[in-house]
Protein backbone atom coordinates (compact mmCIF):
# COMPACT_ATOMS: atom_id res chain seq x y z
CA UNK A 1 0.00 0.00 0.00
CA UNK A 2 1.39 3.21 -0.81
CA UNK A 3 0.05 6.70 0.82
CA UNK A 4 0.78 10.31 -0.09
CA UNK A 5 2.46 12.90 2.38
CA UNK A 6 -0.41 15.65 3.01
CA UNK A 7 1.34 18.53 3.94
CA UNK A 8 -2.20 20.13 5.46
CA UNK A 9 -2.45 17.22 7.88
CA UNK A 10 0.97 15.48 7.55
CA UNK A 11 -0.09 11.52 9.38
CA UNK A 12 -0.45 8.61 6.96
CA UNK A 13 -3.86 6.85 7.63
CA UNK A 14 -2.00 3.59 8.58
CA UNK A 15 -4.88 0.66 8.90
CA UNK A 16 -5.25 -0.91 12.09
CA UNK A 17 -4.85 -4.49 10.77
CA UNK A 18 -1.32 -3.77 9.95
CA UNK A 19 -0.51 -2.25 13.00
CA UNK A 20 -2.08 -4.69 14.63
CA UNK A 21 0.25 -7.57 12.83
CA UNK A 22 3.03 -5.82 14.45
CA UNK A 23 2.04 -5.70 17.80
CA UNK A 24 3.77 -7.40 20.60
CA UNK A 25 2.32 -9.75 22.87
CA UNK A 26 2.78 -8.34 26.27
CA UNK A 27 2.38 -10.41 29.41
CA UNK A 28 2.17 -8.17 32.09
CA UNK A 29 -1.14 -7.51 33.80
CA UNK A 30 -2.43 -5.68 36.78
CA UNK A 31 -5.78 -4.88 38.46
CA UNK A 32 -7.81 -1.94 37.01
CA UNK A 33 -7.17 1.16 39.78
CA UNK A 34 -9.97 1.66 41.85
CA UNK A 35 -12.85 3.89 41.28
CA UNK A 36 -12.38 7.74 42.56
CA UNK A 37 -13.67 8.79 45.95
CA UNK A 38 -16.90 10.77 45.38
CA UNK A 39 -16.35 14.52 45.95
CA UNK A 40 -17.69 15.93 49.09
CA UNK A 41 -19.80 18.84 49.54
CA UNK A 42 -17.41 20.84 50.33
CA UNK A 43 -15.28 19.89 47.68
CA UNK A 44 -17.97 20.01 45.33
CA UNK A 45 -18.68 23.60 46.04
CA UNK A 46 -15.26 24.96 45.03
CA UNK A 47 -15.01 26.57 41.56
CA UNK A 48 -13.44 24.09 39.09
CA UNK A 49 -9.72 25.02 38.29
CA UNK A 50 -8.81 26.32 35.05
CA UNK A 51 -8.32 24.22 32.20
CA UNK A 52 -4.53 24.33 30.27
CA UNK A 53 -4.99 24.49 26.41
CA UNK A 54 -4.08 21.78 24.56
CA UNK A 55 -0.38 21.86 23.59
CA UNK A 56 1.16 20.54 20.99
CA UNK A 57 4.70 18.60 21.42
CA UNK A 58 7.70 20.46 19.85
CA UNK A 59 9.32 18.45 16.72
CA UNK A 60 12.02 15.86 17.66
CA UNK A 61 15.32 16.68 15.64
CA UNK A 62 15.82 14.76 12.44
CA UNK A 63 18.94 12.29 13.05
CA UNK A 64 20.20 8.92 14.75
CA UNK A 65 18.32 8.47 18.15
CA UNK A 66 18.84 5.85 21.17
CA UNK A 67 15.48 5.22 22.18
CA UNK A 68 15.97 2.78 25.44
CA UNK A 69 12.18 0.88 26.97
CA UNK A 70 11.57 -0.64 29.95
CA UNK A 71 8.73 -2.23 31.67
CA UNK A 72 8.28 -1.73 35.20
CA UNK A 73 8.69 -4.62 37.67
CA UNK A 74 10.00 -6.72 34.77
CA UNK A 75 12.92 -9.14 35.09
CA UNK A 76 13.41 -8.79 31.31
CA UNK A 77 16.51 -6.27 30.55
CA UNK A 78 15.61 -2.93 29.29
CA UNK A 79 15.00 -2.92 25.24
CA UNK A 80 17.64 -0.78 23.32
CA UNK A 81 17.42 0.21 19.93
CA UNK A 82 18.43 2.95 17.10
CA UNK A 83 15.99 5.00 14.97
CA UNK A 84 17.12 7.02 11.94
CA UNK A 85 14.25 9.95 12.35
CA UNK A 86 13.19 12.50 9.89
CA UNK A 87 10.09 14.61 10.32
CA UNK A 88 7.69 12.70 8.40
CA UNK A 89 9.14 9.72 10.94
CA UNK A 90 8.54 11.94 13.81
CA UNK A 91 5.38 13.17 13.19
CA UNK A 92 4.12 9.35 12.61
CA UNK A 93 5.26 7.23 15.87
CA UNK A 94 3.16 6.64 18.66
CA UNK A 95 3.44 6.90 22.47
CA UNK A 96 5.99 4.71 22.19
CA UNK A 97 9.31 6.49 19.90
CA UNK A 98 9.42 2.58 18.50
CA UNK A 99 6.46 2.30 16.24
CA UNK A 100 4.07 4.13 13.91
CA UNK A 101 0.24 4.75 15.21
CA UNK A 102 -0.20 7.57 12.22
CA UNK A 103 -4.20 8.55 12.89
CA UNK A 104 -5.21 5.80 14.81
CA UNK A 105 -4.27 8.24 18.25
CA UNK A 106 -6.41 10.93 19.38
CA UNK A 107 -3.76 12.70 22.17
CA UNK A 108 -4.02 15.41 24.26
CA UNK A 109 -0.88 17.06 25.85
CA UNK A 110 -0.32 19.69 28.31
CA UNK A 111 2.05 21.71 30.35
CA UNK A 112 2.86 20.79 33.44
CA UNK A 113 3.74 22.61 36.43
CA UNK A 114 7.89 21.32 36.42
CA UNK A 115 7.85 22.56 32.77
CA UNK A 116 7.47 18.64 31.10
CA UNK A 117 5.00 17.28 29.32
CA UNK A 118 1.40 15.49 30.10
CA UNK A 119 -0.09 13.15 27.82
CA UNK A 120 -3.20 11.34 27.12
CA UNK A 121 -3.92 9.02 24.68
CA UNK A 122 -6.01 6.83 23.05
CA UNK A 123 -5.38 4.47 19.96
CA UNK A 124 -8.01 2.46 18.29
CA UNK A 125 -6.12 -0.76 16.79
CA UNK A 126 -8.89 -2.95 15.09
CA UNK A 127 -8.62 -6.49 16.09
CA UNK A 128 -5.36 -6.01 18.88
CA UNK A 129 -8.02 -3.87 20.92
CA UNK A 130 -7.82 -0.01 22.74
CA UNK A 131 -4.47 1.06 23.54
CA UNK A 132 -5.37 4.17 26.19
CA UNK A 133 -1.84 5.74 27.60
CA UNK A 134 -1.22 8.30 29.97
CA UNK A 135 1.97 9.84 31.44
CA UNK A 136 4.92 12.73 31.96
CA UNK A 137 7.55 13.58 30.34
CA UNK A 138 10.52 15.49 31.09
CA UNK A 139 13.38 16.72 29.73
CA UNK A 140 14.39 18.41 25.92
CA UNK A 141 11.89 16.72 23.82
CA UNK A 142 13.68 18.27 20.85
CA UNK A 143 17.03 15.46 21.14
CA UNK A 144 16.83 14.40 24.62
CA UNK A 145 13.61 13.66 26.81
CA UNK A 146 12.80 10.69 29.24
CA UNK A 147 9.09 9.54 29.53
CA UNK A 148 7.04 7.68 32.12
CA UNK A 149 4.15 6.06 30.55
CA UNK A 150 1.06 3.99 31.77
CA UNK A 151 -0.96 1.49 28.85
CA UNK A 152 -4.10 -0.08 29.13
CA UNK A 153 -5.00 -2.56 26.70
CA UNK A 154 -8.21 -3.72 26.43
CA UNK A 155 -11.10 -5.36 24.04
CA UNK A 156 -8.40 -7.33 22.19
CA UNK A 157 -9.38 -9.86 19.83
CA UNK A 158 -6.64 -12.27 21.87
CA UNK A 159 -7.16 -12.15 25.84
CA UNK A 160 -3.87 -12.20 26.64
CA UNK A 161 -3.44 -9.20 24.86
CA UNK A 162 -5.54 -7.20 27.53
CA UNK A 163 -2.96 -5.91 29.82
CA UNK A 164 -1.63 -3.24 31.65
CA UNK A 165 1.71 -1.95 32.22
CA UNK A 166 4.02 0.65 32.79
CA UNK A 167 7.28 1.72 30.81
CA UNK A 168 9.63 3.90 31.21
CA UNK A 169 11.64 5.11 27.79
CA UNK A 170 15.10 7.44 27.48
CA UNK A 171 15.53 8.96 24.41
CA UNK A 172 17.71 11.22 23.04
CA UNK A 173 19.69 12.47 19.72
CA UNK A 174 23.03 10.91 19.46
CA UNK A 175 24.48 11.94 16.20
CA UNK A 176 23.55 12.00 12.03
CA UNK A 177 22.28 8.94 10.31
CA UNK A 178 24.77 6.74 8.16
CA UNK A 179 24.84 7.26 4.52
CA UNK A 180 23.01 3.79 4.17
CA UNK A 181 20.48 4.81 6.88
CA UNK A 182 16.81 5.66 5.37
CA UNK A 183 14.46 7.28 7.55
CA UNK A 184 12.11 4.74 9.83
CA UNK A 185 15.16 2.64 9.93
CA UNK A 186 15.23 1.07 13.68
CA UNK A 187 18.20 -1.21 14.54
CA UNK A 188 17.43 -3.57 17.21
CA UNK A 189 19.83 -6.34 18.38
CA UNK A 190 22.26 -5.88 15.32
CA UNK A 191 19.17 -6.69 12.81
CA UNK A 192 17.62 -3.59 11.13
CA UNK A 193 13.86 -3.28 9.79
CA UNK A 194 12.38 0.07 8.78
CA UNK A 195 8.90 0.83 10.28
CA UNK A 196 7.03 2.40 7.46
CA UNK A 197 7.62 -0.80 5.63
CA UNK A 198 6.88 -3.31 8.91
CA UNK A 199 3.35 -0.50 8.68
CA UNK A 200 2.77 -1.80 5.20
CA UNK A 201 3.43 1.86 3.82
CA UNK A 202 5.72 4.18 1.70
CA UNK A 203 8.02 6.81 2.83
CA UNK A 204 7.37 9.60 0.86
CA UNK A 205 10.95 10.34 0.84
CA UNK A 206 11.49 6.89 -1.01
CA UNK A 207 9.05 7.62 -3.51
CA UNK A 208 10.91 10.75 -4.65
CA UNK A 209 14.33 9.17 -4.84
CA UNK A 210 13.06 6.68 -7.03
CA UNK A 211 11.65 9.18 -9.14
CA UNK A 212 14.49 11.21 -9.45
CA UNK A 213 16.67 8.30 -9.92
CA UNK A 214 14.60 6.86 -13.07
CA UNK A 215 14.22 10.22 -14.55
CA UNK A 216 18.35 11.37 -14.13
CA UNK A 217 19.87 11.16 -17.81
CA UNK A 218 22.21 8.15 -17.81
CA UNK A 219 26.35 9.29 -18.46
CA UNK A 220 27.09 10.43 -22.00
CA UNK A 221 23.95 11.20 -22.88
Amino acid sequence: MVLTYNRSRPRFAFTSAALAAVCGLLAACQKPAPPPTPPTASSAARPAAAVAPAQTLPPRQPGLWSITISEDNSPDAATVQQLCLDAVTDINLGVLPNELSGNLCQDTVSHTADGGWGLIAECHRGSAGVYEYSGQISGDYSHDYSEKVRLQVSGAALPQMNHITHYTVLAKRTGDCSATQKPGDLISGGMTSNLFELAGVEHPGSKTATSASTSAPAAGD
